[in-house]
């Protein structure tokens, strides 16, 4: 599949218009995707498998395999924003207690300094989603302001 129908698809899981077990599959047997990015996406539902389990447990058990997961990805593609801004998102939305915040931060910061060099790789309307997630969720510095203002002067 290609980039953009993945984004739709996870998307579905994300707002629970689909199980997350039958996207994951979808991923799983995706061949066409590049293996980080695929391996991004089923980590990210992984943690959506603990987000949606009954049994503390059961949540903490699918939350650690799918920051393992993730962790793989980054580490078959570090410098892929795709893959980092996954797994900054996945870091950012687990609760505070589990100390991913200052993962999520550094994942960002990393990928605010590889989008002037990658983001005309991407769809527009997904760099936007980028950027206006990063505005509206992280504290920026004045320069990462200028890095993302600059970036939307292109678009």
């Amino acid at each position: 599949m290609d980039r953009e129908s993945a984004r739709a698809l996870f998307s579905r899981a994300v707002e629970k218009e689909m199980k997350t077990d039958r996207v994951r599959e979808v991923f799983r047997q995706d061949t066409l995707l590049p293996e980080a990015i695929r391996l991004s996406y089923i980590g990210a539902l992984q943690t959506l498998k603990a987000r949606d389990a009954s049994f503390p447990l059961t949540k903490l058990k699918w939350l650690k395999r799918g920051m393992a997961t993730l962790k793989k990805a980054r580490q078959l593609d570090s410098l892929n924003v795709e893959v980092i801004f996954v797994q900054g998102v996945v870091c950012f939305r687990v609760p505070k207690l589990f100390g991913y915040r200052d993962d999520a931060r550094r994942h960002f910061a990393t990928l605010i300094r590889q989008l002037p060099s990658q983001w005309q790789q991407y769809d527009s309307e997904f760099v936007q989603e980028m950027l206006d997630f990063l505005r509206s969720e992280v504290t920026l510095t004045t320069e990462e302001e200028e890095i993302i203002a600059g970036i939307e002067n292109q678009i």
